[in-house]
């Protein structure tokens, strides 16, 4: 079993259509996708509600907005609570920027042994087209950065498009309460260093970010995501001091 978490704020644009893609796509293996509704005051929750009856697909609602971080927190701890060790979480957006065809692909690393796979627009075979300079700017700059404080031989530290196994994510929230404290799109690095104690083995796949595509404006503020990485690296800086590996 795969579930695809989506957080989504309003995304009434594109969710509709992206359910029906990763349906098309993964027609031929068990999924569940659970959507994330955080605040939206467009028609993302009804399309959401509509297309319950067509797939296999769970609506939680946040009714005020508190960000990509803590909706992704959300769809977790919900994936931890209602679905099996051996099953996979994959996170994505929710705009039809990163085709669900990928997941697929994704599970055959998972089958042969990764805990964690990353869709890397860094690695060969991976790009992007259609990303603002200053979108661009904040990846390149944060891949950088995050290699020389957290090296973890990987690529594309800020993707949103990832998969973990579920067993994984259960002791990571079994170790750190809350699993995930920021509100922003900061969380997605916040999440990756926190399960790093466990050693997981991590593999990436190419990932073609069609920014050309995105269905509505983008949500990210780049100024409040530069101050939220500032001020999670500094406590994740103490976390990693604080925290010894831990055997899974």
């Amino acid at each position: 079993m795969v579930i695809i978490i989506l957080p989504a704020f309003n995304e009434a644009e594109g969710i509709g259509e992206l359910i029906e893609q990763i349906g098309t796509s993964l027609s031929a293996i068990e999924y569940h996708i659970v959507v994330v509704n955080d605040g939206s005051d467009d028609d993302t929750g009804k399309i959401v509600t509509e297309m319950t009856n067509l797939y296999p697909v769970t609506l939680l609602t946040h009714e005020q907005n508190k960000g990509a971080g803590q909706a992704i927190a959300t769809g977790i701890e919900h994936a931890c609570h209602q679905f099996n060790s051996d099953d996979y979480v994959v996170t994505m957006d929710a705009d039809n920027t990163q085709s669900p065809d990928l997941i697929l692909t994704m599970l055959d690393a998972a089958s042969s042994g990764a805990d964690i796979v990353i869709a890397s627009r860094f690695v060969e075979g991976g790009g992007q087209v259609g990303v603002p300079w200053h979108r661009s700017l904040l990846s390149h700059g944060a891949r950088i950065v995050f290699r020389i404080l957290f090296p973890m031989k990987i690529k594309d530290y800020t993707s949103f498009y990832r998969l973990y196994r579920v067993k994984l994510l259960k002791d990571a929230s079994a170790l750190f309460t809350p699993l995930l404290e920021v509100r922003g799109f900061a969380a997605i690095l916040e999440l990756l260093i926190k399960l790093r104690p466990f050693r997981p083995t991590i593999t990436q796949v190419p990932l073609y970010l069609r920014y050309d595509l995105k269905a509505g404006g983008s949500k990210m503020k780049i100024f409040k995501t530069l101050k939220e990485y500032g001020i999670l690296i500094l406590r994740l800086k103490l976390i990693s001091m604080r925290t010894p590996t831990v055997k899974s």
